[in-house]
């Protein structure tokens, strides 16, 4: 179980490197859990390519549409302002997807 729990550590801190360089998007660091909440409150109500971001919802189809990466609104838990990553696939995998998402968003 410590070697699981070292990988996923140090899977969430690449993470939380490749979050923090992604502008106007904020996340607080996972504790005990695989997953990310991202805060993208400043991503809501701008448009992509003519495309208005009213909601969530709306930009977690954008993220899997234009970054083929999948992930979840927040609004089912409890947060309309977040979305939430996964990090329970492998490290490269998870590097992959938020590097996409850092493309879409710059």
């Amino acid at each position: 179980m410590k070697k699981v729990n070292a990988v996923l550590e140090e899977r969430l801190r690449i993470a939380m490197l490749i979050v923090g360089s992604m502008e106007e998007i904020s996340c607080a660091p996972a504790e005990g859990a695989f997953y990310l909440f991202l805060n993208v409150e400043r991503k809501l109500g701008k448009s992509y390519r003519g495309q208005a971001i009213q909601h969530v919802g709306t930009l977690c189809e954008l993220i899997l549409s234009e970054a083929n990466v999948a992930v979840v609104p927040g609004d089912g838990f409890g947060d309309p302002t977040s979305l939430r990553v996964s990090c329970a696939i492998g490290t490269k995998q998870v590097e992959e997807g938020l590097h996409r998402m850092k493309r879409l968003f710059d």
